[in-house]
């Protein structure tokens, strides 16, 4: 799906509105971090990503933009390559985009967008679901999906499907666990699933295990597991904010997966927090069989947006398809790819 601006009338509204409301780009060291923590913590679409901690954890830089007086605000998480600064989506970090407590309109949307413009020729990264689609750029519809506990009891599961698989995942000894061993759950998601999401490195998965190591500290960290007897087969990390799990980090392995010890997993949580106000936040997905297994727990969906715009000079732009093109051709030399296929 794509969206264009629809010409000079539109940059002179863009450009009135970043006037009028006074959309500041703030470098890092400048940064209130209390205000801007605030802003997020009262916005009707805050996120834990938007969250300072989490930006300093997660992304290998980043600033700001701000409107007025912290009354919005929108992360910039960059990084550099032969001197050009750009935005990218760090590991571990589905949604950013702008977040407020007031309505976020399409001209707030787009009058975000072209400022970060002026300091990034170009971008990969996702907005939220909270902002509506931009007029000027490029941008594609992601799937994200939601459990509300108290809206679907785990006594009343209607669907034939998932009553079949939880019948047969109750056929096994089965047995749910607490566990509070974030090295152990995140070590175990990196062996299992590295090859999936090859962006990330392995310095992002140590960010993550120092980033979940704090929030433990404040009871922002849950761990379920899933054995057979001694024999592990399922884990999820969720961190705990503003009555939302985000489920960042969940595994299955091949023993598991025969015995349905995901289908087990999230029907003892589902038990666990029937009686809360607490959302599970599936993360994704948009690989189709995982998005099939989130979409038949889901009480509701939650899409966000990702956007991109290429502003780079042509020669760099062409270094970069020729860079893409030969990634790709001798993709077969890298052992990681040999010793998958």
């Amino acid at each position: 799906m794509t969206s264009k601006n629809s010409g000079g009338n539109r940059y002179l509204q863009l450009d009135r509105f970043l006037i009028d409301m006074q959309i500041s780009f703030i470098p890092y060291q400048l940064i209130d971090k209390v205000k801007w923590n605030n802003c997020v913590a009262v916005s009707s679409n805050g996120l834990v990503y938007a969250q300072s901690i989490y930006l300093d954890h997660m992304a290998d830089h980043w600033d700001g933009l701000v409107m007025n007086d912290y009354e919005a605000v929108m992360p910039l998480t960059w990084k550099q390559k032969m001197g050009i600064r750009y935005l990218y989506q760090p590991a571990f970090f589905q949604q950013g985009g702008i977040f407020s407590a007031s309505a976020i309109t399409v001209e707030m949307v787009d009058a975000f967008i072209s400022a970060a413009k002026k300091y990034f020729p170009f971008a990969e990264c996702t907005l939220n679901y909270g902002n509506p689609a931009p007029t000027c750029v490029s941008f594609e519809m992601r799937n994200n999906y939601l459990l509300q506990f108290n809206q679907f009891l785990s006594a009343d599961i209607e669907n034939e499907y998932l009553k079949q698989r939880i019948k047969r995942a109750e056929k096994f000894n089965l047995r749910y666990a607490n566990s509070d061993d974030i090295e152990a759950s995140v070590v175990l998601y990196q062996q299992l699933y590295h090859h999936r999401i090859s962006g990330f490195r392995s310095e992002d998965f140590n960010r993550f295990i120092d980033l979940c190591t704090l929030l433990q500290k404040e009871n922002k960290i849950l761990i379920r597991t899933v054995f057979e007897e001694d024999t592990l087969l399922a884990s999820a990390l969720f961190i705990v904010d503003n009555n939302r799990l985000y489920n960042l980090a969940s595994c299955l392995l091949a023993e598991g997966k025969s015995k349905l010890a995901n289908y087990f997993l999230i029907h003892q949580l589902m038990k666990e927090f029937e009686h809360t106000d607490i959302v599970l936040d599936f993360e994704g997905s948009d690989v189709e069989g995982i998005a099939y297994f989130y979409q038949k727990w889901a009480t509701a969906k939650q899409p966000y947006i990702f956007i991109s715009w290429n502003h780079l000079p042509k020669t760099i732009q062409l270094l970069r398809r020729l860079f893409s093109y030969f990634q790709k051709t001798f993709a077969f030399l890298n052992p990681k790819f040999m010793k998958r296929n």
